[in-house]
């Protein structure tokens, strides 16, 4: 019986009447009462049947009523279920050991099988108060002075306890090593098989006998790898949104082309609710009914919160499931609607504005998806060229960084055709000028990443007209501004510049050029198209990654690394310092009367301070330290290869120059101060945990006794 997955599936637990229960019981078996010489009260005997009857309950319950998904559980009161029912078992076990002669009982080796299945199948924390509680009941009666039980028995009796509570641990360790190696060896498999078909599509591998097939088997197998690609792309693009916008699901549905019907095409799901029939099989349902229905007729977004129906008023739910909001964005191609994206969560609280802009972009993305298939497909038909492109965007769809974006642009480019200079150039609308993200070629030596102005260009008039220049692929006037005036291509004879098109603007583009003459031909510039349509998915998708990670990692007020990050790059540096055995110093920073700031002069003058205190302690700070909001008006650092007169130095730097700072309110000027408390590696400690309370200590310090100053802990 699987402990843990009764004990973890139930959706609540009410545990007024277990823990009085369990809390009597082990009082009872603590006294002995139910030891065989004793006088047994009616009483005794109740709370016996009482507790067998509950343990009876619970794992019924548990086995017999559909359990909501565990995820959906708050983490506690999963723990606290399992904990519930494994009292329950021990204290049964007991009371039955103590009827049965207690530490002599014929009986007693229930206890160590019981012991056996609790550490393979609940977390090893309670299966440790479970092996603790079973030997302290068990101790506890033995002092009354039960006949032949010696110390050296309990001893016998608490070392199998720990060893087959540690033979559970070693099934239940072995069990996952065992199903991560089988999962493994299933996801190598299915990739073994998947390149084989891809190899027998003309997808990847040499091409040998291609033209061999019949045409109408092509086109079918083309069609086939190119919906592959197409929910794969999606799917990604879904989990991404999910866990961006901390939704339950979402779901991608595709409209019929008589605009009746719609289909789940994907789902990113946490909930086990999702209608299986219309995901598996791509059942068609009515799309002008429900509230999926009111979009599709209204042609317009719906936020809704709190969500005022059921789970079934979406279609792709079948079970219950709670919302509590609910996103619908229509998706519209050449002014027809032809799907929609669908986001809801168990929160009541509606989308905010950011949130339905990134699913805005996160819905473009895939119809972009589906677009650059379309040509890819189209374009897999016909040429040799088309299909080495074609496997050379393997590389792009493995990319999530901009560098990966630019290195797989070129493989794909050098798949096309032979060129001498290539340049990706990304338009920053910030600074309102183009960065040259890569290049390859003499032109831009040593030019990549830098800033440049392209009025006048060819770059901005394809940028503009959202067509590739110049039309024969060719410069009439050799004076002609390409990207630059700084960058001549009057010894090319072959250029051609493809914008890069994200939605219905323009957010840079492909330069190419080659000594050559008639090198971009209208199947190459075809191709190149399609190829940009690609890499201005590949760079939209990396610069959400990038912002994805950025929110994961920083503090959305200050910019600075957050509490969580902070945490992990301070254990780094830690292990860092004790390789080297360099010193270490830990900062904790507090503005000194932050809540009278707030008071007097409100919560946005507030925020200006802790801006302005965040950016001084970010220029104080060197590129190998580690600066982070540590809450509230708190901030972390820590000072690598720093001793503690280093960092009081630094310190009192940081603490002058906050002094210094006047801040403007509707109330008049004021002044804010900071109090700092440090500690240090190796000299005050060598944890992370310990360096992290004794500079709390020592700024607790400081501001008992005057604040704006700095205290070592070393110095208290």
């Amino acid at each position: 019986m699987n402990v843990r997955a009764l004990a973890g599936s139930g959706t609540g637990v009410k545990l007024g009447w277990s823990a009085f229960l369990i809390t009597g019981i082990a009082g009872m078996l603590s006294l002995g009462l139910f030891r065989p010489q004793g006088e047994r009260g009616l009483w005794v005997t109740l709370a016996g049947a009482a507790l067998g009857v509950t343990l009876l309950g619970r794992v019924l319950t548990r086995l017999f009523l559909r359990p909501v998904r565990p995820d959906v559980i708050p983490e506690k009161t999963r723990f606290l279920a399992e904990l519930e029912i494994v009292l329950l078992m021990v204290l049964s076990v007991s009371v039955f050991l103590q009827a049965t002669g207690g530490a002599i009982s014929p009986w007693h080796a229930l206890s160590y099988w019981l012991m056996l299945v609790l550490a393979a199948f609940v977390r090893p924390s309670v299966s440790m108060l479970a092996a603790a509680l079973l030997f302290g009941l068990e101790w506890m009666h033995a002092r009354q002075g039960l006949p032949g039980v010696s110390a050296r028995l309990l001893a016998s009796h608490g070392l199998f306890l720990g060893l087959f509570g540690g033979t559970g641990l070693l099934v239940r360790t072995a069990e996952i090593v065992m199903s991560r190696r089988d999962e493994r060896r299933r996801r190598t498999q299915k990739v073994r098989q998947d390149q084989e078909e891809l190899r027998d599509f003309r997808l990847m591998g040499p091409v040998t006998a291609r033209n061999e097939r019949d045409r109408a088997e092509q086109d079918e197998l083309l069609g086939k790898a190119s919906l592959l690609e197409i929910h794969d792309h999606i799917l990604y693009e879904l989990r991404l949104l999910r866990e961006s916008l901390q939704v339950t699901s979402a779901v991608l549905l595709w409209m019929d082309t008589a605009g009746q019907r719609l289909k789940v095409v994907e789902a990113a799901s946490l909930s086990d609710a999702i209608n299986g029939r219309f995901l598996e099989s791509g059942v068609h349902f009515s799309a002008l009914k429900g509230t999926i229905g009111n979009i599709v007729r209204n042609q317009l977004t719906m936020n809704i919160a709190p969500f005022p129906f059921a789970a079934s008023a979406l279609a792709y739910y079948s079970g219950n499931q709670p919302v509590g909001s609910f996103l619908g964005l229509p998706i519209f191609e050449q002014g027809r609607m032809i799907g929609v994206l669908c986001c809801d969560r168990a929160d009541p609280t509606p989308f905010s504005e950011a949130q339905v802009t990134l699913a805005q972009k996160g819905a473009e993305q895939m119809l972009r998806t589906v677009a650059t298939e379309r040509v890819f497909s189209q374009m897999a038909r016909s040429k040799f060229e088309q299909e080495k492109l074609y496997q050379a965007l393997a590389y792009m769809n493995r990319a999530l960084d901009l560098q990966s974006v630019v290195d797989a642009a070129f493989s794909a480019i050098g798949s096309i055709c032979p060129l001498d200079e290539i340049a990706i150039v990304h338009w920053e609308d910030t600074e309102k000028k183009a960065r040259i993200l890569g290049a390859q070629g003499e032109l831009f030596t040593g030019r990549v990443g830098e800033l440049l102005s392209v009025n006048r260009s060819l770059l901005t008039l394809a940028m503009e007209n959202r067509h590739f220049l110049p039309v024969n692929g060719e410069l009439r006037d050799a004076r002609q501004i390409v990207v630059h005036e700084s960058i001549s291509y009057a010894d090319m004879n072959s250029v051609l510049v493809q914008p890069l098109i994200e939605g219905d603007r323009a957010i840079g583009g492909l330069v190419f050029a080659s000594r050559e003459r008639g090198v971009f031909t209208p199947q190459r510039r075809d191709m190149l198209g399609a190829l940009a349509n690609q890499v201005a998915i590949g760079l939209q998708k990396a610069l959400m990654y990038q912002r994805l990670e950025e929110m994961a990692t920083t503090d959305g007020l200050t910019g600075l690394t957050n509490h969580r990050t902070f945490q992990e790059r301070f254990s780094q540096m830690l292990a860092r310092a004790e390789r080297s055995g360099a010193p270490l110093t830990m900062l904790i920073t507090d503005i000194d009367k932050f809540k009278r700031v707030n008071d007097t002069y409100g919560h946005p003058i507030g925020d200006v301070v802790i801006k302005r205190v965040a950016a001084i302690l970010k220029k104080q700070a060197r590129n190998i330290d580690l600066v982070a909001r540590y809450g509230g008006e708190e901030f972390g650092i820590v000072l690598e290869a720093t001793d503690a007169e280093g960092a009081r130095n630094a310190a009192e730097r940081i603490r002058a120059e906050v002094e210094a700072q006047v801040f403007d309110s509707p109330q008049g000027q004021f002044k804010a101060t900071l109090s700092i408390g440090f500690a240090t590696f190796p000299a005050d400690g060598a944890h992370k945990q310990v360096l992290i309370d004794k500079a709390d200590k020592a700024l607790y310090y400081a501001k008992e006794h005057g604040r704006n100053q700095v205290v070592y802990f070393g110095g208290i």
